[in-house]
């Protein structure tokens, strides 16, 4: 079969970031980092809360603590990048709020995308084991 004009040598593979896939209204943010799980990595700190059976969705925050302009354009960037070719390793219906620690910054792609998988991996982790004392966990208000 011959590829027709503007189609990928490869098989698809959806690696858009389309609008529906981001958080962009303040509201938002505001409700994942206030009503969701807080988890800490390398680099920045993810917040997540459970959006039902919609897509995740991500957005990302970078204050001026971080840097001037140019590194805080640069870590969106890169968690954009990391975020578009490993969205399927991310636990379906959460919306992701991405918030970058001031002090620390990566030094390129594979240090995102490493922070970001350990991330989704210790997010799915964490809802799917029981408490250190064995009861089952209660659903947060993030996993109503």
């Amino acid at each position: 079969m011959s590829q027709g004009p503007g189609e990928p040598d490869s098989p698809a593979v959806d690696t858009t970031f389309p609008k529906r896939l981001r958080l962009r209204q303040r509201r938002e943010f505001i409700a994942v980092q206030r009503g969701g799980r807080r988890l800490g990595v390398a680099f920045f700190t993810l917040h997540a809360r459970r959006n039902g059976n919609r897509p995740s969705r991500i957005g990302i925050t970078v204050s001026r603590k971080v840097g001037k302009a140019v590194l805080r354009n640069r870590f969106k960037r890169l968690v954009r990048e990391a975020w578009r070719h490993n969205r399927a390793a991310v636990p379906p219906g959460y919306d992701l709020v991405v918030v970058a620690r001031p002090g620390t910054m990566p030094t390129g792609l594979q240090d995102v995308t490493r922070a970001l998988l350990d991330a989704f991996a210790r997010l799915q982790a964490s809802r799917d084991e029981p408490r250190r004392d064995g009861r089952p966990r209660r659903p947060t208000r993030g996993d109503r």
